[in-house]
């Protein structure tokens, strides 16, 4: 369906984002394993699955998941997130996010505002 719609964007959010990186290496490894033991892929794709979620998706990520190595291992998917203003939220959103991953805005714009602005197409 990505490889199809290139423009159609997801967003992943109130789902936790640690589990990412291994479903990025899943996809690739079945992937893979099909076109290596089967003869042939089970699809054709112009790129690995894991592209495609680069290129088209973006997750929410709570502060103490550390977005900064989920990134490392997965790529620059991901927002901050803070399930405001739902009672388990953070009190104090950004304040909050920041004691918890140490990363300011400042030093990852990604992360706090441009991927939210590519997910909504602004």
């Amino acid at each position: 369906m990505l490889d199809r719609h290139r423009d159609l964007r997801f967003g992943v959010v109130e789902l936790f984002s640690a589990w990412v990186p291994l479903l990025l290496v899943t996809l690739d490894g079945r992937f893979s394993f099909y076109e290596q033991f089967g003869g042939r892929p089970l699809a054709e794709l112009a790129m690995r699955p894991r592209d495609y979620s680069r290129r088209q998706v973006r997750l929410a990520s709570f502060g103490f998941e550390r977005p900064a190595l989920l990134a490392a291992l997965a790529g620059d998917l991901f927002m901050f997130g803070s399930d405001w203003p739902h009672r388990e939220g953070l009190r104090c959103p950004v304040e909050d996010f920041v004691a918890s991953c140490g990363q300011s805005p400042e030093s990852v714009p990604t992360l706090y505002e441009a991927n939210t602005r590519w997910l909504l197409g602004s």
